[in-house]
């Protein structure tokens, strides 16, 4: 083992790490936008059922992440230069997702290389958390509507937290 086996490791190691929070940005993005298509449904239908609204969570749980922002693009008139972020975090998500470990196989086996892919997976972290600010500033905005107050947000996190606390 050379002395610089621990350095190398912890690279590699961190190039992984980074990859998870981008993925973990990612699946929030996804969250934020089937949340919306939750919410924009309430928001416009005056009676809707429990079972309505289980059947649309469960079918906006089965959509890609292009489709649930194809149709939020189509209900909400979000201004060119946000739907432009929104795409572009898309398209690197999907980058991420399909081709991101095939196209920097050779990036993977050297120092520099590696830190092209961790500044590449900063771009995309930074990309996804401005997509998923921007729909989340969305669903508060609907949410408020139907008459969900911060407060009423604020008490549900408390219950969440205190439940994984307990677990």
């Amino acid at each position: 083992m050379t002395d610089d086996q621990p350095a190398l490791e912890e690279h590699i190691k961190e190039v992984y790490a980074q990859t998870g929070l981008a993925l973990y940005l990612a699946q929030c993005f996804e969250m934020a936008l089937a949340n919306f298509l939750f919410i924009y449904h309430r928001a416009t239908n005056q009676r809707v059922t429990v079972e309505e609204l289980l059947s649309l969570e469960s079918s906006n749980a089965k959509k890609t992440l292009g489709s649930l922002l194809k149709r939020t693009k189509d209900l909400c008139a979000f201004d060119q230069d946000t739907v432009d972020r929104l795409e572009l975090a898309l398209e690197q998500r999907n980058r991420l997702c399909h081709h991101f470990f095939k196209d920097h196989g050779e990036s993977f086996l050297s120092t520099s290389g590696r830190e092209k892919m961790l500044n590449t997976l900063a771009e995309f972290q930074r990309s996804l958390q401005i997509a998923d600010t921007v729909i989340e500033a969305a669903n508060r905005a609907m949410a408020k509507a139907v008459g969900v107050t911060d407060e009423i947000v604020q008490q549900e996190l408390a219950k969440v937290y205190a439940s994984a606390a307990n677990a």
